[in-house]
């Protein structure tokens, strides 16, 4: 067995990663760092590289573009001195001899190059080809005046701006580098320049020749009209020059520096300045006029020009630009691939240098070990590092002592007691109990470790999900925090709430409920990135901690991963589960936050996407923040009113409820309303959501319980009101509080009311919440003597079935409905639910009736009361006896 275990013990020995691999790794790894640095510059490069072929393939299809919206604006320059000629009662050809321009020629050539632009867009081709042509046919033929003509060509020039916007706009996505921005920030300046070009040029005529049905205000707006697109003009032309494109501005300095341009300017300088065309009494230049509009229409042959010219020096730009990034590219690829391969031979160098003094050791050591005690040291003794000649001359120490134990066992076995050797100090046997001692404590250490880092990752982790918990997700922001105060990077939290989770439970059970939660938690920790911690808070609710986002694409990105692996269909059993998922997401933008206020941000944007798809993403915005800080101010507002003995401006208004068939009074609905002080009188919209999202709604309602039947009471002594019942609205937290049958009984006891003049009306959604508790708890109530009804039916898609399951003795069918009756369905559900609650005995409450029409309909389909506006407004309670006191006088109290 001995030479078995010796193999064994040489084959343990020999196995495991040598001393020069692990040299050469702890060299790679700078050396793999440095090579994905480099990395990182090679693809920029070829990035910014495919951005700049990108820009230039673009503003070649705009180029075309341009083209098709210049021979538009040129034609409606044309078509607009047609207008002038038309109103001043001058044919084109007179108009063409005064100008000394051939408008008709100008006009067909205009033509020619928007056919030649359409051609080359195609398909791209923002306008009908076929829409052109039409209007060219129609005015040929003169079957539409000049006016329309004018009309039809602005908005063709129109839609073309609005594409050539979005294609610079795009432009503008792709481009980084500084001079091609700027090539592209010129090409949209000039083209806002030649648009106000054209329009300062018809303007001009409008302010020279204006039509003699025109009043002074039409003039007066087209003076102003004309002043702006001068200085808008101005304007582009002054920031050409300041953004610098050379080309570019040289284009723009032959256009100043043109003498027929300088006779436009002048005529526009001395229009602006308010000089007329001619003094009074005076004959009209019209060597000038002629010589102003012929300089108007060269300027736009030089803008043409410009345009051209700023095209090309964004094309120029971006291959320029490519060229340098590919060459860039190239010379980084080439250096990289160098620096590495000299990297690794020095380090495979250096491992040997290192390894070989090692091996030698290695074969000493295994020789001794294998009892070749007189085995001699390699010349490797006196080679190497310092360490390995240390190394081995302890060894050689050591195998000395060995020889020196050997001896004396030999000594002994031969009994030679005399023999010197036996004489010389030898360490002691000890080692061999301390070993077995040191075992046992080690045993001992090992188990108290595993149980301390058992009990470690039990707190930290959740127990269904096997992810962090909330508590660990606290800490884990805290720790981003101060990574990030030192770092200045950013850190983005992603709340994550499932849709729909709770109609998973119900219809599959918790157990399928908690597969999912683990499928989800799997596929998010799948997803994160490097770093980033995700944790479950609760329930359905999970968040993500994500450090060193570069803004809010990034997170925005990472949270679309997120809804896309979650929103996977997942295989629980036999049962196919699809779920989605909002995420809200809140980033440390301006500086390290506290983590709650962090997760409560989080929190409410994810509430606010909960309002969008099933999938959707809200990143918390100032609106968020402006929400959150009027929300806190409501809140405190409100509970202070709720402390107030007086109410704090809180105050309840009541809207009756007729008989159907008499239209006697025989109810009122108390409404709250709130006259905040400083806000005036406040709608329930604006404050019971708010109160909604916490306990204080509970407060509330207690408070409406309390000054409900108080009013009733006040009533006693009131002939029209004596006998008149209440009801009121109250929450679904506070019916599922399972504290609604103790408040109720309070009011009560405090005011003495019979229970039979108190209904309490319950939201049909709220019952489908928890529909086994809300019948519970609602059976508490009508043991008072209170009276249920439901609000809202139909809003919430409660099987018909349910409700014979429900103790309630009211449905009120929603204004939904009731708006519906001049339809057949409408009118159909209405009659349905009328006659399956008289089947059952329960009373029927039409809300919402605003018209005669809908209150004939529904007497004639049996409803037993009505309620709505045309039959009253809610009325404060001294408004309220008075109208009851009117009415009575005309319908009988029943």
């Amino acid at each position: 067995m001995e030479p078995d275990r010796t193999s064994s013990q040489r084959r343990a020995r020999r196995s495991g990663v040598g001393v020069t691999t692990r040299l050469v790794a702890l060299v790679m790894l700078p050396l793999t760092a440095m090579c994905v640095l480099a990395g990182s510059v090679v693809f920029s490069h070829r990035s910014l590289a495919a951005q700049a072929v990108a820009v230039d393939e673009g503003v070649s299809g705009l180029g075309n573009l341009i083209a098709l919206r210049d021979a538009f604006n040129d034609q409606k320059a044309l078509a607009s001195f047609d207008v002038r000629f038309v109103e001043l009662g001058v044919t084109n050809a007179d108009a063409s001899r005064f100008l000394g321009v051939d408008l008709t020629a100008a006009m067909r050539q205009a033509r020619d190059q928007a056919n030649r632009a359409s051609i080359a867009l195609g398909i791209a081709n923002p306008v009908g080809a076929g829409d052109v042509q039409t209007l060219y046919s129609a005015m040929d033929a003169g079957a539409i005046s000049p006016t329309q003509a004018l009309e039809r060509l602005t908005g063709f020039s129109e839609t073309i701006d609005g594409r050539l916007t979005r294609g610079l706009d795009q432009l503008d996505v792709e481009a980084h580098e500084p001079r091609l921005v700027a090539a592209l920030r010129s090409l949209r300046t000039a083209t806002a320049l030649v648009l106000d070009a054209t329009e300062q040029g018809i303007d001009l005529s409008e302010v020279w020749y204006p039509s003699h049905t025109e009043s002074p205000q039409a003039a007066a707006a087209a003076l102003a009209r004309f002043g702006e697109e001068s200085a808008e003009y101005q304007t582009s032309a002054d920031r050409l020059h300041e953004l610098g494109v050379k080309k570019v501005v040289t284009s723009l300095e032959v256009v100043e520096a043109d003498p027929q341009v300088h006779v436009f300017d002048d005529a526009v300088a001395a229009t602006l300045l308010g000089t007329p065309l001619a003094e009074a009494g005076a004959v009209v230049d019209t060597a000038k006029v002629a010589a102003t509009f012929r300089g108007y229409l060269w300027r736009d042959r030089l803008l043409d020009n410009l345009l051209d010219t700023a095209i090309f020096s964004v094309s120029d730009e971006a291959r320029q630009l490519a060229a340098t990034e590919r060459s860039g590219f190239v010379t980084w690829t080439l250096g990289a691939s160098a620096l590495a391969l000299v990297s690794i031979g020095i380090a495979l160098w250096l491992a040997r240098s290192i390894s070989r003094p090692l091996k030698e050791l290695a074969g000493y050591a295994q020789a001794v070990n294998e009892g070749e005690l007189e085995t001699q040291p390699s010349r490797g003794r006196d080679h190497g590092p310092r360490e390995t000649r240390v190394a081995f001359g302890v060894f050689a120490d050591l195998v000395a002592n060995l020889q020196l134990l050997d001896a004396k066992a030999n000594a002994l076995a031969h009994c030679d007691f005399d023999d010197p050797v036996l004489s010389q100090r030898l360490p002691g046997r000890l080692g061999r109990s301390l070993e077995s001692s040191v075992a046992v404590l080690s045993g001992s250490i090992v188990e108290r470790d595993q149980l301390q880092t058992h009990l470690a990752y039990e707190a930290t982790h959740d127990s269904l999900t096997r992810i962090a918990n909330r508590p660990s997700a606290i800490t884990a922001i805290q720790a981003a925090m101060h990574r990030a105060a030192r770092t200045g990077a950013t850190i983005a939290l992603l709340f994550v709430d499932l849709n729909d989770f709770k109609a998973i439970n119900d219809s599959h059970g918790h157990e399928v409920g908690d597969e999912v939660l683990r499928h989800v938690a799997a596929r998010m920790e799948i997803g994160l990135r490097a770093g980033d911690v995700a944790a479950r808070l609760g329930g359905d609710e999970f968040v993500i901690v994500a450090e060193g986002v570069a803004g809010v694409a990034d997170a925005t990105d990472l949270a679309r991963r997120m809804i896309d692996a979650i929103s996977q269909p997942m295989d629980i059993g036999s049962t196919r589960i699809c779920i989605g998922a909002a995420v809200g997401i809140a980033l440390t933008l301006d500086g390290p936050e506290e983590p709650l206020r962090l997760l409560a941000r989080a929190d409410a944007a994810m509430y606010r996407a909960k309002f969008h798809d099933r999938s959707a993403i809200e990143i918390f915005d100032a609106d968020l923040q402006q929400q959150m800080i009027e929300r806190e101010d409501v809140e405190t507002a409100l509970t202070a009113a709720l402390a107030d003995p007086a109410g704090g401006g809180l105050q309840l208004h009541y809207q009756p409820v007729l008989d159907a068939a008499s239209g006697a009074l025989v109810g009122a609905e108390a409404l709250i309303r709130w006259d905040r002080p400083g806000h005036g009188l406040l709608a329930p919209d604006s404050f019971i959501p708010i109160a909604e999202a916490t306990a204080l709604i509970i407060d509330l309602d207690c408070w409406v319980l309390r000054e409900a039947t108080r009013q009733v009471v006040a009533w006693s002594s009131d002939a029209e009101l004596a006998e008149v019942p209440v009801a009121v609205n109250i929450s679904g937290r506070h019916l599922l509080s399972r504290r609604l049958p103790d408040h109720i009984r309070a009011a009560l006891d405090q005011s003495g009311i019979d229970a039979q003049r108190l209904t309490i009306e319950i939201t049909e959604t709220v019952l489908l919440t928890d529909l086994v508790a809300a019948a519970s708890e609602l059976d508490t109530v009508r043991a008072l003597g209170v009276k249920v009804a439901i609000d809202d039916f139909g809003t919430g898609y409660t099987s018909l079935a349910h409700l014979q399951q429900l103790p309630i003795d009211t449905i009120k069918i929603d204004r939904s409905f009731i708006s519906q009756l001049n339809v057949r369905r409408g009118s159909s559900l209405v009659r349905m639910v009328t006659d399956l609650g008289h089947a059952i005995d329960i009373n029927i409450v039409a809300e919402g009736v605003e018209t005669s029409e809908e209150q004939a309909a529904l007497q004639t389909m049996g409803a037993d009361q009505l309620q709505g506006f045309l039959l009253s407004r809610p009325l404060k309670p001294a408004a309220l006896s008075a109208w009851a006191r009117a009415r009575a006088a005309v319908v009988p109290l029943g």
